[in-house]
């Protein structure tokens, strides 16, 4: 399966200055049952005006890389590039529950 410029997860970090909490999407915005190094933020978190045009500029960017997390913020209902990331959390953060540490690597070919 050839999955090269396709988003495939939404990573979404909230409180970032406090108490950091990340949680996980897929493209239609169904929150996932696990987490990646950091507590899964239980509360609503709305789905950003933005996400279609959000996930077809990652995908534009990402197109030539087997991996690759692309950032945005939205701003206005506007999406706005913060940075692309090769190696987010020098690729030692953990999944939790740990299977989907393999259920996600066997993506990436």
């Amino acid at each position: 399966m050839d999955v090269w410029g396709r988003v495939e997860f939404i990573q979404v970090d909230t409180d970032r200055g406090t108490s950091h909490k990340r949680t996980m999407f897929n493209r239609a915005w169904e929150r996932l049952p696990f987490g990646l190094a950091q507590p899964i933020d239980s509360r609503e978190i709305p789905c950003p005006k933005s996400l279609a045009a959000m996930i077809e500029a990652a995908e534009i960017l990402s197109e030539d890389f087997s991996f690759v997390r692309v950032d945005f913020y939205e701003i206005k209902a506007s999406p706005l590039f913060g940075e692309i990331t090769y190696y987010p959390g020098s690729g030692c953060e953990r999944f939790d529950p740990p299977e989907f540490d393999r259920n996600i690597g066997h993506l990436w070919r």
